[in-house]
């Protein structure tokens, strides 16, 4: 299958544009695509097989295949190349990469979580998603004075517009969408976003604690947009902005549904 021919049965547009100043946001439920999780596992390449085999819990391992999946048709349609074509490669931290870009200067990221499954795609800029089902009677107390600086504790009990565990996630995937864009994760511990903690975009993010080797990053100028349109669900997404550039980030939404037949 062509990646026109991908976009066409994803219900993309014909050619897939993504410009420097926009960051697209796709979305899938696992429920639209679970029923097909034999068929798209047959199309990844041997390691992803090879992990995905790993999990024994099916829906860890749905997650895992859909959201592989998706991200190498969405990366085909842009590139106009077929799925099992595309080749990833891990960065120098173990963030992927296109080995065979084409001219293109994509970026990625994926995240998944309870139901839903997120893939974030950018031009020329780091850019890291992430999302958390909200669970609601989970006790967070531990959790929050282990994880969060005085000031982050503050904002978390403080803010009247979300529960405890709303708030506490926002954050969390604040500092995961951050530590993905860089591509380092959440080890060494990355920083205090006490910087941002009401932010929609467009503001920078500073360092509070600055990993050992990072100090180039501090230099540069970060957006953090808080992901609000899944209901149940807490997001964030972080993007690189241009040199002396603190405008909003052009965030494009789109969804994903299986259609009908076979990919």
């Amino acid at each position: 299958m062509t990646g026109q021919e991908q976009a066409s049965w994803l219900g993309l547009p014909r050619r897939a544009v993504l410009t420097s100043s926009a960051v697209h946001l796709w979305a899938a439920r696992l429920g639209d695509f679970a029923n097909r999780t034999s068929d798209l596992v047959a199309l990844l390449p041997a390691d992803e097989r090879t992990r995905a085999a790993r999990y024994r819990i099916a829906e860890p391992r749905q997650r895992f295949v859909i959201g592989r999946w998706l991200l190498r048709a969405l990366l085909g349609a842009y590139l106009d190349q077929e799925a099992s074509g595309i080749r990833l490669e891990p960065g120098l931290h173990g963030k992927p990469h296109l080995a065979d870009p084409r001219g293109s200067d994509l970026r990625f990221s994926v995240a998944h979580s309870g139901a839903l499954v997120i893939v974030a795609i950018a031009v020329g800029r780091e850019v890291g998603v992430d999302v958390e089902c909200i669970e609601p009677d989970i006790t967070w107390t531990a959790v929050m004075r282990r994880l969060y600086s005085d000031v982050e504790l503050r904002w978390v009990d403080t803010d009247p517009t979300m529960s405890v565990s709303e708030a506490v996630l926002s954050l969390w995937t604040c500092k995961e969408a951050f530590g993905k864009a860089l591509g380092i994760g959440l080890s060494p511990p990355i920083l205090a976003l006490d910087e941002v903690l009401n932010a929609d975009g467009g503001l920078p993010l500073k360092w509070t604690h600055r990993p050992e080797g990072y100090e180039r990053d501090a230099a540069r100028t970060w957006a953090v947009c808080r992901l609000t349109a899944f209901e149940g669900y807490a997001g964030a997404l972080v993007v690189e902005l241009p040199t002396g550039n603190a405008s909003p980030v052009d965030l494009r939404h789109y969804s994903l549904e299986a259609p009908d037949g076979r990919p």
